[in-house]
């Protein structure tokens, strides 16, 4: 039996979808691939972090991005049950939230549901356990941390020997991040202030496993993809590893690289082009408290760990 699904998901940055085609050969296994995918960007998460509110102008554009969406998928005839919709941290902590999403319904049709910390850590988890099926001996013999630097928030997953110790969502992404830069004098002063910030959050994350004691980092997101295409070593078809003293040198050296530049190169949307250079360098900042010798870079994300949700 073959099925297809579908996910959109809102994110602070731009909103993404994602088409599976699941194949079920009994009744406990499922084989699927991406037939479809698209994503657009979004300054969601600057009004949101900004103002504290979408926008009357994000939100149109938020509307037709999903309209644009939504006839893509009348090309594969998708069911109306098969189509999950979900939202991240803009629309989490935005205080017109109900107001938006409300609009979403009644122009689209699609009931958004807005996923929490936890259960964006739970998605994470399983895409990155599929991700790594053929290596799953780098996790289960490690301890290991799973970040994933986003726009509004950092997800953070500790894993001792393969098992959770602890999984925590941290309000520091890059577009606040970003706003911190702007309010300071100089960029060595946002950066030592992240730094600060990260060593205050590990002291607290001790308690359940010592980061000194941290030996495989999984960066988790498309700027770790885009890196890892440009100076890592592929491992199988779902993921890279990354020298660290390559990672930190590749992230140093973007750092003087303006939005323009970025775009051009990496190839990105100059919305995330704007914050691409500071979501690397929280990753080097966590990656210097553990004693990895690589970074581990799986191709996956929330959406695909959405549709394993589903699976299983």
């Amino acid at each position: 039996m073959t099925e297809t699904k579908a996910v959109i998901e809102i994110g602070s940055t731009g909103i993404r979808l994602l088409v599976v085609e699941l194949t079920q050969s009994d009744s406990t296994t499922f084989q699927w691939q991406t037939v479809d995918k698209s994503e657009l960007p979004i300054p969601l998460g600057r009004d949101v972090f900004t103002t504290g509110i979408v926008s009357r102008d994000t939100l149109v554009s938020c509307l037709h991005i999903i309209y644009r969406f939504q006839e893509q998928l009348k090309a594969w005839h998708i069911q109306p049950e098969n189509i999950a919709v979900i939202a991240t941290s803009a629309l989490r902590v935005a205080r017109n939230r109900d107001a938006v999403l409300d609009r979403i319904m009644v122009k689209t049709g699609f009931r958004v549901k807005v996923i929490d910390g936890i259960e964006q850590n739970r998605l994470m988890y399983l895409a990155v356990w599929n991700a790594f099926q053929d290596h799953r001996d780098l996790i289960e013999n490690h301890n290991t941390i799973v970040l994933e630097v986003g726009g509004g928030a950092t997800d953070i997953m500790l894993m001792a020997q393969g098992k959770i110790a602890g999984v925590h969502t941290l309000r520091l992404g890059t577009i606040i991040i970003e706003r911190q830069l702007k309010s300071m004098a100089s960029a060595q002063d946002t950066y030592r202030f992240l730094e600060d910030s990260i060593r205050v959050m590990r002291s607290s994350m001790d308690q359940e496993l010592l980061f000194s004691n941290i030996t495989q980092f999984v960066a988790v997101g498309q700027e770790a993809q885009i890196i890892a295409k440009f100076c890592g070593t592929q491992m199988g078809t779902k993921s890279w590893k990354i020298n660290r003293d390559q990672f930190a040198a590749f992230t140093n050296e973007v750092q003087s690289y303006s939005a323009e530049e970025c775009v051009l190169k990496f190839k990105i949307s100059y919305n995330e082009a704007q914050t691409f250079a500071i979501a690397l360098m929280s990753y080097k900042f966590f990656l210097q408290f553990t004693q990895a010798e690589y970074i581990l870079v799986p191709n996956t994300n929330t959406r695909e760990g959405l549709i394993l949700s589903v699976i299983q």
